[in-house]
C-alpha cells in the first residue's frame, strides 16, 4: 500500500470518535497526529493555526495526505470508518465478518459500552480545561507527543 499521512481531529469524551479510535487501534493502523477539536481547543477557535480543522469539517474528521496529490478529508465516523478499512488496513477482506453472530452480538452490545465509558467521565474531555483557557501564556511544545499502543500488552 502506498505510504498514507493520517491526521485525526478527535474529541476525547465523543462516542463517534471512541469507535473511530477502537477501529484504528483494531486495525494497527499509524495516525501520524491527533489533534484534540473540543469547544475552545486551537482547532476550532483559531482558523489561521495548522491545526485548524478543515473549513465546514466536524470532529471525527480524518485527513489523509497521500503522496503527489491532494489531501482528502473525510468527516463522520461511518465515513472514516469505510475509509480506513478499505483503503489503510492491511488485512485482508475475508468477506463481511459482521454477518457472524458473535459479531452481531458485539454490535449490539457496542452502544451500551459507548454510553458508559461516557457516562462515567461525563463532562470531561469535551471542551478546553477552564485552567488553559484563562491562563495567560501557555506553553507549546515543540515536537509533537508520541503515543504508543499498548493495548495487547498484558502488564
Amino acid at each position: 500500500k502506498e505510504q498514507i499521512r493520517l491526521k485525526l481531529y478527535d474529541i476525547e469524551n465523543s462516542n463517534s470518535c471512541r469507535i473511530v479510535r477502537e477501529l484504528i487501534t483494531e486495525l494497527d493502523i499509524v495516525v501520524d497526529q491527533i489533534i484534540p477539536a473540543t469547544a475552545k481547543s486551537r482547532a476550532i477557535q483559531d482558523a489561521t493555526s495548522e491545526m485548524s480543522l478543515p473549513k465546514g469539517a466536524e470532529a471525527p474528521c480524518l485527513v489523509a495526505s497521500f503522496p503527489d496529490s491532494e489531501d482528502k478529508v473525510i468527516s463522520g465516523a461511518s465515513d472514516i470508518m469505510s475509509f480506513l478499512k478499505n483503503t489503510c488496513s492491511d488485512r485482508p477482506n475475508d468477506g463481511d465478518l459482521d454477518s457472524e453472530p458473535l459479531q452481531q452480538v458485539i454490535r449490539a452490545l457496542s452502544p451500551v459500552g459507548l454510553f458508559l465509558a461516557s457516562a462515567l467521565r461525563t463532562g470531561r474531555g469535551i471542551v478546553v480545561s477552564p485552567a488553559v483557557t484563562s491562563a495567560k501564556r501557555v506553553h507549546r511544545p515543540q515536537n509533537n507527543l508520541i503515543l504508543y499502543s499498548y493495548e495487547g500488552n498484558q502488564f
